[in-house]
């Protein structure tokens, strides 16, 4: 797996364990995508920690932000701007891999 694509995906769900602010800002945007209670959606949430050994929770990792694609763009984009700027450079490299078609491949 490429190393961009390797910090993605111990990142993301690092991001919006770390901090509940992160967390429930996040799941309003979703709230707003999806038009539906999170609790009641179908859809996952990307915030499952990603495990090097074990390939079952990474094939959920992966399929979890496959599947939050386009919110997770949104967000990463809306935060970028907002966050400290111990953590800017962070928000910043999770958006543009977010924001390369090939990764998203």
């Amino acid at each position: 797996m490429p190393a961009n694509l390797g910090f993605m995906l111990s990142e993301v769900p690092k991001w919006c364990s770390k901090s509940v602010v992160r967390r429930d800002a996040y799941k309003q945007l979703f709230t707003a995508f999806e038009g539906c209670d999170v609790e009641s959606s179908s859809i996952p949430l990307p915030f499952q920690k990603c495990n090097q050994t074990r390939w079952l929770v990474r094939g959920k990792v992966i399929y979890n932000i496959l599947v939050n694609w386009a919110i997770l763009k949104t967000y990463f984009s809306l935060v970028e701007g907002e966050v400290e700027a111990n953590i800017r450079y962070k928000a910043r490299l999770i958006h543009e891999i977010l924001n390369d078609p090939i990764n998203h491949l």
